[in-house]
């Protein structure tokens, strides 16, 4: 262990769910952001400590990420709303609405939240260990996509 990290102490970052999701990328939006100018308006060892800790230890990923899209949306409405009379047309009205901003970002050529969120967890370097905790047979989220990103993560995490 280098002089730099003696009073770091590994910490476990566990993200349930797609809020822990969120809040992980908002994290790694944060520490990646430091730079001489964020230091010389925070001096925040704290922020510095955290980061070093994280880089020891590991991130879990628990039932997350959700790849964000019409379908995966569909699939959470209507299952927290059981009764298929009101839980289906609730689940496409949801749809149509959330496709609206995501039609006129996709016509403005920029990528859609989804995208953006997406790839940020898939450039997230901030933890070098991770564990993706998931069923393939959640009917929310896509597991291809969960196993692509596992996938990546670890590619990247050997590179």
């Amino acid at each position: 262990c280098d002089d730099e990290n003696d009073d770091a102490t590994p910490i476990v970052m566990h993200i349930m769910s797609n809020g822990g999701a969120y809040t992980a990328r908002s994290v790694g939006h944060i520490l990646d952001s430091r730079d001489d100018r964020y230091q010389q308006q925070h001096d925040n060892e704290d922020l510095e400590l955290f980061a070093q800790s994280l880089k020891l230890g590991c991130q879990v990923f628990d039932s997350a990420p959700c790849y964000l899209n019409a379908k995966s949306g569909y699939n959470v409405i209507n299952g927290l709303i059981p009764n298929p009379i009101i839980g289906i047309p609730a689940a496409m009205l949801f749809v149509l609405l959330s496709s609206i901003p995501a039609a006129i970002t996709i016509l403005r050529g920029e990528p859609t939240f989804g995208e953006m969120f997406w790839n940020d967890l898939l450039n997230d370097k901030n933890c070098s260990r991770q564990a993706f905790l998931y069923s393939d047979e959640d009917n929310v989220g896509d597991a291809t996509k969960k196993n692509l990103l596992t996938n990546e993560r670890n590619v990247a995490r050997m590179s």
